[in-house]
């Protein structure tokens, strides 16, 4: 009987071992894997991110030239909302985000509004409303490392540490201020910060891409504007509705072994899937698929 008790506990005790080792591994293989997607390992040369609150603001970092900007919104400027939202307050954007369950969204107005690729957005999970403020002084819109750290992200930890050991090494007090609010309208704010955002490794790549849609030339130039805006050449906008599957996620095609940095930076921010292709003309085609109705401006 003690034999078979000793027996039992031993194997339980085995299989409890075996258990943790795998959970060990499978959490291990998993910090890994997400450490190596991480900002530690990105060839990008420009940071851009937009924290949402009060004080909201853009945020682009220079990595190389360390030409850093800000962009400060009052909570009463009027910008679009891509995904046929229309025109929404900046103050009423996150109560908007926090009622469809779309944080996201704060990501697609403010790329739409700086007609830039905004990779990165941080918030407060509240549903308030934010109204009309004086005057922001400089120190309202600085860098919160906290806000970096604990508010609500689409970044991962490792992204997290990475930009708090960047700022940690910007002076921000030397970043130059673009403010929105002295610009009358939306389209008059983007037309002056446009070129500001590039991303000089997708003009050292030198892809040229096509963007194919099925039915909104303005949505697909809307994108091609924020693409441009981002450093990426776009050489043609195609309508073909053969290409176009509605129903299924954006497509990113290009050539060769290895896809270029512009292609995945694409992949990544529109959620597209990637293919390896010959586009023939171009080096990469862009085709929108459900992209141009998430990203449709209603007013357009």
């Amino acid at each position: 009987m003690h034999q078979l008790e000793a027996g039992n506990r031993w194997r339980n005790r085995a299989i409890y071992i075996i258990f943790m080792v795998f959970f060990v591994a499978y959490f291990l293989y998993h910090l890994l894997k997400n450490f190596s997607h991480s900002l530690f390992f990105s060839k990008k040369d420009r940071l851009n991110f937009v924290i949402y609150g009060p004080y909201t603001a853009i945020y682009s970092l220079g990595l190389q030239d360390d030409q850093n900007y800000v962009i400060p919104f009052s909570p009463d400027f009027h910008i679009d909302v891509p995904g046929n939202y229309g025109d929404y307050r900046i103050g009423s954007l996150g109560k908007l985000a926090k009622l469809d369950n779309k944080p996201e969204l704060l990501q697609k107005a403010f790329s739409y509004a700086a007609s830039t690729l905004v990779d990165y957005y941080f918030y407060d999970n509240t549903d308030n409303l934010y109204y009309d403020l004086p005057k922001f002084a400089k120190g309202d819109i600085k860098l919160d490392v906290f806000k970096v750290l604990f508010f609500r992200s689409n970044t991962s930890i490792f992204d997290r540490l990475y930009l708090t050991l960047i700022i940690s090494q910007k002076d921000k007090d030397k970043f130059r201020i673009f403010n929105s609010m002295t610009y009358k309208n939306q389209e008059e704010f983007s037309k002056n910060v446009l070129g500001l955002f590039y991303q000089k490794v997708f003009r050292t790549e030198k892809k040229n891409l096509q963007i194919i849609y099925g039915q909104n030339y303005h949505t697909a130039n809307m994108i091609n504007n924020l693409l441009e805006g981002s450093g990426v050449r776009v050489s043609d906008i195609n309508l073909s509705t053969s290409q176009i599957k509605p129903d299924e996620a954006c497509v990113i095609v290009e050539e060769g072994k290895a896809f270029s940095l512009t292609a995945q930076s694409l992949a990544a921010f529109f959620g597209c899937q990637l293919k390896r292709s010959n586009p023939e003309v171009y080096d990469i085609l862009f085709i929108l698929n459900n992209t141009e109705n998430e990203w449709n401006i209603q007013n357009l």
